[in-house]
């Protein structure tokens, strides 16, 4: 009944269970080990993924408050430059305002001295009409001394 071939068969049969067996732990153990070193890849790149979050969020906010800083800053430097632009203006004014008021100035003082000098003028030239008629009337000595007479009594009068 149970001849060779049933034996070498039910041989390599017990010997493929015992090699199956050992073949399937060492395979159950390879693969668990794999899975658990993917769980811990996976966990591990959680964590990572969950500091990287973490440190956009920071950077944002720190994005966030230098880009806000920065318009402050500009905010600042434009009221700032504003106020020195009026108050270079006023000062501009003033500037003009004073240099006016000496130019005007300046020019009723020569004006004055125009006059004077006008006036002057037309004292000298009076005095030597007068006194070229005077010399052409009177006597030599009377004139002398009316035209000396005259020449001093002008010069007190108009100085």
């Amino acid at each position: 009944m149970f001849n060779e071939s049933f034996w070498v068969l039910a041989s390599f049969a017990v010997f493929i269970g015992l090699v199956f067996r050992s073949l399937k732990a060492i395979i159950l153990r390879i693969l668990d080990e794999r899975a658990l070193k993917i769980i811990h890849d996976l966990n591990e790149a959680a964590k990572i993924k969950g500091e990287a979050l973490v440190m956009l969020e920071t950077i944002q906010k720190e994005h966030a408050n230098i880009k806000q800083d920065a318009k402050d800053i500009i905010d600042k430097a434009t009221a700032e430059s504003q106020s020195i632009l009026e108050e270079a203006k006023k000062q501009a004014e003033r500037i003009t305002k004073k240099r006016l008021e000496l130019a005007i100035e300046r020019i009723a003082q020569q004006e004055e001295q125009i006059i004077r000098d006008i006036k002057a003028e037309a004292v000298d030239s009076a005095l030597v009409i007068v006194q070229q008629k005077l010399i052409d009337e009177l006597d030599k000595n009377i004139k002398l001394d009316l035209i000396d007479y005259s020449i001093k009594s002008l010069k007190k009068f108009v100085h």
